[in-house]
C-alpha cells in the first residue's frame, strides 16, 4: 500500500504555476492563490468585553472560519499602543488581519467574510429583505452602541460633568423599545423569520453586553427575549459569549 498526503488547494495550485501554462491561466492562478495564503491566515484582534468584537466572533463561529484570536484588553488601554494604532489608526476594536491586510469595524469585516465565506449565508438573496436586515444591524450599530461607547461615557462624565450611565441607559432602552417593534413584524425562530441573518449576529451582544451594565431589565421586551434565548441554543452564539473567551476576566 502507498499513503498519500491529501494536497491542499494552495498546495495544487502552487504546483500549477511551474507547469506549461498560458500567461491569463498563471495570471489567474497567481489570484487564487493570494486569496489562499490570506483566507489562511486570519486573526482577530479582539476584547472579550467589546461588543463590536463579539459579533465579529459570533459570524466567524457561525461560518467556521478558522482563525487566531489576539486580545487588545481595552482595561489597559492597549488600543492606544504605538504597535496597535499602526493597525488600526482609529485605535478601535475590532480589527481582522487577512493576510498582510487589515480590516476594521465590525460592519465591513462581517460583509467581507460574508462575500468570501457565503455558506452558511448571513444574508438571504432577497434584495428587499437584505435591506432591511442590514438596516436592523445597522440601528445598533450606528444607532445604539456608539452611545454607550466607553470613549463618549468617558467625554460626557469628564468633560461635560453629566451623568454617563443615565445617557447610556436612555439611548439603550430608546434603541431596544424601536427594535423590540420592528421584530412585531419580521420575528419567527430569530430575527428575520427562521433562519439566522446578520441581525441576530448584531442583536445578541448588545442585549446580553451593554444593556445588563446599564442596569436595563431587558425581559420586558418579549419579542427579543424570545430571540435571543433561542439563539443562546445555537453553538457558533454559545463560543462567541464573553465568558467563553480565552481573555475573559469576572467583573469585580
Amino acid at each position: 500500500f502507498f499513503f498519500f498526503k491529501q494536497k491542499t488547494a494552495y498546495e495544487m495550485l502552487r504546483s500549477l504555476v511551474g507547469s506549461e501554462m498560458c500567461i491569463r491561466d498563471r495570471r489567474r492562478v497567481h489570484g487564487e492563490l493570494f486569496i489562499l495564503r490570506a483566507m489562511s491566515n486570519i486573526k482577530l484582534f479582539s476584547f472579550f468585553k467589546s461588543s463590536a468584537s463579539w459579533r465579529v466572533r459570533i459570524a466567524l463561529n457561525y461560518k467556521n472560519i478558522k482563525h487566531e484570536q489576539i486580545s487588545i484588553n481595552l482595561l489597559k488601554n492597549e488600543q492606544h499602543s504605538e504597535a496597535y494604532a499602526k493597525i488600526n489608526p482609529n485605535k478601535s476594536i475590532p480589527s481582522l488581519q487577512v493576510g498582510q491586510i487589515y480590516l476594521t469595524e465590525s460592519l465591513p469585516i462581517i460583509e467581507y467574510l460574508e462575500e468570501t465565506y457565503p455558506n452558511p449565508s448571513l444574508l438571504p438573496k432577497d434584495p428587499i429583505k437584505r435591506a432591511q436586515i442590514r438596516a436592523f444591524a445597522e440601528n445598533v450599530n450606528s444607532g445604539i452602541q456608539p452611545l454607550n461607547n466607553a470613549r463618549v461615557l468617558n467625554f460626557i462624565k469628564d468633560n461635560l460633568k453629566a451623568d454617563a450611565k443615565a445617557f447610556g441607559k436612555h439611548f439603550i432602552e430608546q434603541g431596544l423599545s424601536m427594535l423590540e417593534k420592528k421584530l412585531q413584524q419580521t420575528k419567527g425562530k430569530y430575527s428575520f423569520g427562521d433562519e439566522i441573518t446578520l441581525a441576530d449576529v448584531y442583536l445578541m451582544p448588545q442585549v446580553l453586553g451593554p444593556a445588563p451594565r446599564f442596569g436595563i431589565d431587558t425581559t420586558k421586551f418579549q419579542n427579543i427575549t424570545d430571540v435571543v434565548n433561542n439563539l443562546g441554543k445555537i453553538q457558533a452564539f454559545i463560543d462567541s459569549l464573553p465568558q467563553n473567551q480565552l481573555d475573559y476576566q469576572k467583573e469585580q
